[in-house]
């Protein structure tokens, strides 16, 4: 989301080298490599890629919140004057 590569080096567990568009460009797990010695080697590129999360960070998401709070407040009141027609 930050549009950076990422290196996951390991000691028990999945090494991942991923770069920057999310493609994964290697892997080492370490519970089925049968070698002692365990490298994993990848070509990663310092320079990342703009995404546009940086720009906007958690604004969508607290939008789509703030929207599901305003519809279910529609919600209530549409159904709290049905029930009020009603009686």
């Amino acid at each position: 989301e930050n549009g950076a590569a990422l290196f996951r080096p390991v000691n028990g567990g999945l090494g991942m080298a991923v770069d920057a568009y999310g493609r994964v460009l290697g892997t080492l797990d370490h519970f089925t490599t049968g070698t002692p010695d365990k490298v994993l080697v990848a070509d990663l590129r310092t320079k990342g890629v703009a995404t546009l999360y940086p720009a906007v960070g958690d604004a969508f998401g607290w939008l789509c919140g703030g929207g599901l709070a305003l519809l279910a407040l529609v919600a209530v009141r549409v159904r709290w004057s049905e029930g009020c027609r009603r009686a």
